[in-house]
């Protein structure tokens, strides 16, 4: 890429001239200098709805496996013409009822995953877990990805909420298997639901200067049944700041800034756009991590929309 912060090729996994394409790889993804290379060493997942065009999934089909395509035609350091990829992963749903839509032409002509709600709290919904394989019963890695590395993901989403919609609205979780007696530990990354303030109409369509909470982008990481505070989470839904109700159009300034200066950032248009989120996480001392969350990419700001420093964030992930 040609923007100033991704110039060092060191940091890129770009395809070049040299690089090789496998067979089964989809040929949407054979394209040099414009996609990621499939068999970069710095690529371990790579999930895109390029797969499901090669298979020909027809619009509306349930989705139960979503294949990875990274690390395909490698086996080690050596390149190989057919194989399956070198991470056997797979994002899976085995439950009928839970699992996504795959819709063509969403976005620039590509397909994307359709995660709907099972109920209007939130509580219960479609979903895309990681397994061993295709066919494992077991969740997680086969090897784990996060321990004493640092790694960034990449997602692009947008989040639509519906009326009478409430609770929050799940796009990324990596937790720890077990539950123990605190609850699932790991980290979070969700949006929260609009509110109306009382006579101001219903969310998400309040009636202006009526909004109670803004649907904004949020993180957090602990356990489940933990109350968190401070460097473990980052809310940004201004519900302390619009007692009295908050209007789009003339925001608090300290509601603008808790996730930076531009409405993009802030995601406070989610049913109009995509969004690309970048989580980055980056050893900050011995076993510690520091997690930042970007909105369609890096920008000037020393401070990045979402960040997360607390001591509880350790490499001891284990799903």
């Amino acid at each position: 890429a040609t923007q100033g912060q991704w110039t060092d090729t060191t940091m890129s996994v770009i395809a070049g001239e040299d690089t090789y394409f496998a067979p089964q790889l989809p040929d949407t993804l054979k394209v040099r200098h414009e996609v990621p290379d499939a068999t970069h060493t710095n690529l371990r997942f790579w999930f895109t709805p390029d797969s499901f065009e090669q298979d020909n999934v027809a619009d509306s089909t349930a989705i139960s496996i979503w294949r990875n395509v990274a690390k395909i035609g490698i086996v080690g350091t050596e390149q190989t013409l057919g194989t399956e990829p070198k991470e056997v992963e797979r994002l899976r749903q085995p439950t009928t009822s839970s699992r996504p839509l795959y819709r063509r032409n969403v976005v620039n002509g590509k397909g994307a995953v359709q995660f709907s709600r099972g109920s209007t709290d939130g509580s219960s919904g479609q979903s895309l877990e990681m397994y061993l394989n295709s066919s494992s019963a077991e969740k997680g890695f086969v090897s784990n990805p996060f321990s004493g590395n640092a790694f960034t993901m990449m997602l692009v989403a947008k989040t639509v909420q519906g009326t009478g919609d409430t609770g929050s609205m799940g796009i990324l979780r990596a937790g720890e298997a077990g539950s123990g007696s605190t609850g699932e530990k790991g980290f979070q990354l969700y949006k929260s639901t609009s509110t109306c303030i009382s006579g101001g109409g219903t969310a998400p369509s309040c009636s202006q200067g009526k909004y109670g909470r803004l649907s904004t982008l949020n993180a957090k990481y602990g356990a489940s049944s933990q109350v968190l505070s401070g460097g473990e989470v980052d809310v940004n839904d201004c519900e302390d700041l619009c007692s009295t109700g908050c209007n789009l159009n003339s925001l608090p300034q300290a509601c603008k800034d808790r996730m930076g200066p531009t409405e993009a950032q802030n995601l406070q248009d989610p049913d109009k756009a995509f969004r690309v989120i970048t989580i980055k996480a980056e050893e900050v001392s011995s076993g510690k991590f520091k997690l930042s969350v970007f909105v369609d990419g890096l920008h000037s700001s020393s401070q990045p929309p979402m960040l997360l420093t607390d001591n509880n964030i350790s490499n001891t992930y284990s799903d």
